[in-house]
């Protein structure tokens, strides 16, 4: 009986890890997920677009009359209201594509800062999460234990 049980293990063992592996891994990618959709989405777009209007205002302050480009202090406003349309500087082409390299970069600046965290965030997650399986795993191991009559497992 021992053989065949420890066959037994031996066949179940790289399954039993694989399916915790593939557990914690999906579990990891979908709280990155939630997390980012929720930071992202419903909170930090708003600041890095916002970000990227302000820094666009620093430049033209800054740069603006030597390049040539001048923005009003309206279309400004109307820029920090929506800084997703730039429709404000439609006849101002220096001064559009600028605004829009401006804007994008603080956007994909802010992005991978909060995908970075996001991502520590839900490994911390998930480790707790399979920390956990493995406890119920440990469990169910000794109701087994207690359960079979194998002298290996005693």
């Amino acid at each position: 009986m021992e053989g065949a049980a420890a066959d037994a293990v031996q066949r179940l063992h790289p399954a039993f890890t694989t399916f915790i592996n593939s557990g914690y891994l999906e579990s990891q990618r979908q709280l990155r997920d939630r997390l980012l959709k929720g930071e992202w989405d419903e909170t930090v777009k708003e600041w890095a677009l916002r970000n990227g209007v302000a820094e666009f205002q620093k430049y033209v302050v800054e740069h603006g009359e030597e390049k040539g480009i001048k923005v009003s202090w309206d279309d400004i406003q109307k820029l920090y209201a929506n800084p997703e349309d730039l429709s404000p500087l439609a006849d101002n082409e220096p001064a559009r594509l600028m605004a829009q390299a401006v804007i994008t970069q603080a956007v994909y600046k802010e992005h991978v800062e909060v995908y970075k965290a996001c991502v520590d965030s839900s490994k911390q997650l998930a480790n707790v999460i399979e920390s956990g399986q493995r406890t119920g795993a440990s469990t169910i191991l000794s109701l087994v234990r207690r359960l079979l009559p194998i002298p290996f497992l005693k």
